[in-house]
Order: C-alpha cells, then sequence, then structure tokens
C-alpha cells in the first residue's frame, strides 16, 4: 500500500508461487511486488513448463496444466527465469525450495535437516517445500555466527535465544 509502511524489511519467496490457486497472474504479480528475492519451486517449474508432471500426483498435475493455460507470457518467462536454489541474499543465509542438494527434495521433518544440512557452509537455512514454517539452524565449529533476526518466524520455530 502507498504510504503505508511496511511491517517487515524484505520478503523472501521459497517458491511456488503458482500451482495452488485460482488467480496465478494476480499472485504472480503480488508476489513480484512483495519482492525481489526468489527461489524456483517444483510448481513454478511444472507450471511453466520446465519439468514434466511424472512427480506430481492426478491433481497436482492437471492443476499445473490448468494454471500453464491462465498465466500471461511475461509471467511463463518470470517462473522460467527463477533461480535454481540454494541462494544466499545475505551472509550466513542460504533460501532453498527443497533441499541444499536438490531443489525438489521434500524435508518434512528436522532429523531428515540435520542428515542433509550437517554440513552446510551457512548456518541458516529456509526451506520452502516445509507445510508449515521452518528454519534450520546450528553452531558451524570454528565459526562466530551473526545471524539475522527473524521476526515472523513463529515462536516455536526460532532458535534459542531469539527474540
Amino acid at each position: 500500500m502507498p504510504g503505508r509502511r511496511s511491517e517487515y524489511d524484505r520478503v523472501y519467496n521459497l517458491g511456488d508461487i503458482v500451482g495452488y490457486g485460482a488467480n496465478p497472474n494476480e499472485v504472480t504479480d503480488r508476489s513480484r511486488a512483495l519482492g525481489s528475492v526468489f527461489v524456483r519451486g517444483n510448481h513454478d517449474k511444472a507450471c511453466s513448463g520446465l519439468s514434466d508432471l511424472s512427480d506430481f500426483n492426478p491433481i497436482a498435475g492437471m492443476a499445473a496444466l490448468w494454471t500453464r493455460e491462465k498465466l500471461t507470457q511475461d509471467h511463463l518467462e518470470f517462473l522460467r527465469e527463477l533461480p535454481h536454489g540454494p541462494i544466499s541474499p545475505i551472509e550466513n543465509l542460504q533460501l532453498v525450495h527443497g533441499s541444499p542438494r536438490d531443489e525438489d527434495e521434500y524435508i518434512l521433518m528436522a532429523s531428515d535437516a540435520y542428515a542433509i544440512l550437517q554440513n552446510a557452509v551457512v548456518p541458516l537455512t529456509f526451506l520452502g517445500t516445509r507445510m508449515s514454517s521452518a528454519a534450520f539452524c546450528w553452531k558451524i565449529p570454528g565459526r562466530a555466527n551473526r545471524l539475522p533476526r527473524i521476526t515472523n518466524l513463529p515462536r516455536a520455530n526460532r532458535p534459542p535465544g531469539w527474540k
């Protein structure tokens, strides 16, 4: 909203902008207006024609095809050009849709995250494929961790000591 102070400093979009709702062009416009840091999601790839639908269940596949038909050429190109994660918009943070090793890999449990991220080169990873907000953070031996403040993460998911 023009003239209104934002409640956040920046927005990181972790993918799957489209593929779930009836207004893919409007959602893409709104996403682009909110921020400029994006990671490509598997639904973004499928809806823009970058991947086939072999990993999708039949309903998700039909939704992706419907979305592809509804998207404008500009939005199709935008989705096709989204970066493959992981990306690091600031020091000590990486953004991924799936996991650092595969953008389409789902990490659903903290134990899965630990097994994959224990060798991470950054202490904080935001995951886009979780069904609820999650950030995984741990101390990297031999490094002083200077982490960004996260104010919109649910209290239950905030690293110890964060406000």
